[in-house]
C-alpha cells in the first residue's frame, strides 16, 4: 500500500492547489481548472479554506474570492447558484456564511452587510421542513442541515449577533433541527429528503453534525438519537473505508454529495476512538483520495467541489485531533497544579511536625529543668532542715547532758549510752523524713 501523507501536508497541499487555479475574475472553476467561475464552488472553497486556516494563502486571493462572491450574490441575498440573478443556492448561501465568519477579518464595512443580508435572507426562504437546495425546491436533509449550521456558527460572531434578531434565528433554528430529529429513520440514518425511508450516509452525516452543533436541549434525547446515528454510519461503511455517495435530483438537475468526506466529518466532530478500524479505515480512504493536493470525483476530471468536500472532512479530523490533544494538555497541566499543591501541602505538613517536634523538645527540656530546680530546692530546704534540727537536738542534748548530771546524778557512761540511744533514733527519723521528702 503506497504511503499516505500526514494530514497536515495534505491540508497545505490541497491549499495551494485551490489557491493556484483561482481564476481572474476571483472565483473559482465550477468543476476543474480552466473551467469558468461559479458562485457555488466558489462559496463552499471559502469554506475550507477558512477551515483550513493556512498561512500559505495570500490576502488578495482571500479578498478577490469575497469580491467574486459579493458580485455574484443575488438582489435578495442569496448566493447564486452560478452568476448573479441566476437561482439561488442554499448550499453556497450557506457556505458563503460560514466561509465569510472564519475569514472575519478580510471583511470590511459592505462585505459585513452582504454576510447579514445572506443570514436575513435564508430564515426568510426557509420552509415548513427546511431548505432544498435551490430557492423553492423540496427541502432535503443535506441542505436543511448545513443551512442550520451556518446560522448557528452566524450567532457566535460578533458583529452579526448585534445585527440580526438573535431571538428569532434561534427560535428558527429550533424549530427546524426538531423537522430534521423527526425525520430519522428506523435504523438510525436520514433519506435525501422528509419522504426518504431509506437512509443515506452523507445525509445522515450532515444531521449528526447539525444535531451535535445546534440542538442543546434534552441532552438524554440528544445523546440517544446520535449514538443510533453513528452506529448507523460505522455499519453502513464499504469494506474499503468508503462509503456510497449520494445523488439528488429533487433541484431539477444532479447533486452529488461525497459520502467520505461528510462520514468522516460526522465522526471527527463526535469524537469517535481515531484507534476504532471504522475510523481507520475512513481516515485511510479519504487520505487516499488526495492526489497533489486535490481530489478527482472518480473517474472524472472534476477536482473543484470534490477537493472542497475532502478538504472539510480533513479539517474537521485535524480539529478534532487538536481538540483532544488540547484537552490532554489540560488535563496534564491539572494533575501538574494538584501535585505541586500536594507538595505544598506536604512541605507544609512536613514543617509543621518539625515544629511541633521542637515545641515538644522545648517544652520537655523546660519542664525537665523546672523539675530539676524544683528538686534542687526541696533538697536545699530539707538539708537545711536538718541542719537545723542537726543543731536544735545537739542543743538540747548538751541539756539533756547538764539535766542528767546535775539533776539525776546519772554517772558519765549512763549520760553516753542515752545520748547514744537518742542519736540513733532521731538518725533513723532524719532519715526517714529526707526519704518521704525527696520521693
Amino acid at each position: 500500500m503506497k504511503e499516505i501523507d500526514s494530514i497536515s501536508n495534505i491540508i497545505s497541499k490541497s491549499v495551494e492547489f485551490l489557491a493556484k487555479i483561482q481564476n481572474a475574475d476571483g472565483g473559482i472553476p465550477y468543476n476543474s481548472q480552466g473551467s469558468p467561475s461559479g458562485a457555488w464552488t466558489t462559496s463552499g472553497i471559502l469554506w475550507a479554506l477558512g477551515m483550513a486556516n493556512d498561512g500559505n494563502v495570500s490576502n488578495e486571493c482571500y479578498i478577490k474570492m469575497l469580491n467574486y462572491l459579493y458580485a455574484n450574490q443575488n438582489t435578495n441575498g442569496l448566493m447564486s447558484y452560478t452568476k448573479k440573478n441566476d437561482m439561488g443556492c442554499i448550499d453556497a448561501t450557506a457556505q458563503f456564511i460560514l466561509g465569510a465568519i472564519l475569514l472575519e477579518r478580510f471583511l470590511k464595512s459592505k462585505g459585513k452587510k452582504n454576510v447579514i443580508k445572506s443570514i436575513e435572507a435564508l430564515v426568510d426562504c426557509v420552509q415548513e421542513l427546511g431548505w432544498g437546495t435551490i430557492t423553492n425546491s423540496n427541502p432535503c436533509v443535506f441542505s436543511t442541515g448545513i443551512g442550520l449550521v451556518a446560522l448557528k456558527e452566524a450567532l457566535n460572531c460578533q458583529f452579526i449577533y448585534e445585527t440580526v434578531d438573535k431571538d428569532d434565528i434561534n427560535s428558527l433554528i429550533l424549530s427546524k433541527i426538531n423537522v430534521i430529529i423527526n425525520m430519522q429513520n428506523e435504523d438510525g440514518g436520514w433519506g435525501t429528503n422528509p419522504e426518504d425511508k431509506i437512509s443515506k450516509s452523507a445525509s445522515t452525516a450532515m444531521a449528526i453534525i447539525a444535531i451535535e452543533k445546534c440542538f442543546c436541549d434534552k441532552i438524554e434525547k440528544k445523546t440517544s438519537i446520535l449514538s443510533k446515528a453513528i452506529s448507523f454510519l460505522i455499519n453502513s461503511q464499504n469494506n474499503d473505508g468508503d462509503w456510497n455517495d449520494v445523488i439528488e435530483r429533487d433541484a431539477g438537475f444532479t447533486v452529488i454529495r461525497q459520502s467520505a468526506p461528510y462520514c468522516m466529518s460526522a465522526l471527527a466532530l463526535m469524537k469517535c476512538k481515531i484507534i476504532d478500524d471504522y475510523y481507520q479505515r475512513g481516515l485511510k480512504k479519504l487520505l487516499s483520495l488526495f492526489q497533489n493536493g486535490y481530489v478527482l470525483y472518480k473517474e472524472s476530471n472534476v477536482n473543484t467541489w470534490s477537493t472542497r468536500d475532502g478538504l472539510v472532512g480533513i479539517c474537521y479530523i485535524k480539529n478534532s485531533i487538536l481538540n483532544d490533544e488540547q484537552e490532554l494538555i489540560k488535563l496534564l497541566e491539572y494533575n501538574i497544579e494538584v501535585n505541586e499543591k500536594i507538595r505544598v501541602l506536604a512541605e507544609c505538613l512536613e514543617n509543621e511536625k518539625k515544629r511541633y517536634e521542637e515545641y515538644c523538645k522545648n517544652i520537655d527540656e523546660i519542664v525537665n529543668s523546672k523539675f530539676e530546680q524544683k528538686l534542687m530546692q526541696v533538697k536545699g530546704r530539707f538539708s537545711f532542715l536538718q541542719i537545723s534540727l542537726s543543731i536544735t537536738i545537739f542543743a538540747a542534748f548538751a541539756l539533756l547532758i547538764l539535766i542528767f548530771k546535775k539533776f539525776l546524778g546519772l554517772s558519765k557512761d549512763q549520760i553516753i549510752a542515752v545520748l547514744a540511744i537518742l542519736c540513733a533514733i532521731w538518725g533513723t527519723l532524719t532519715a526517714l523524713i529526707f526519704q518521704k521528702g525527696v520521693e
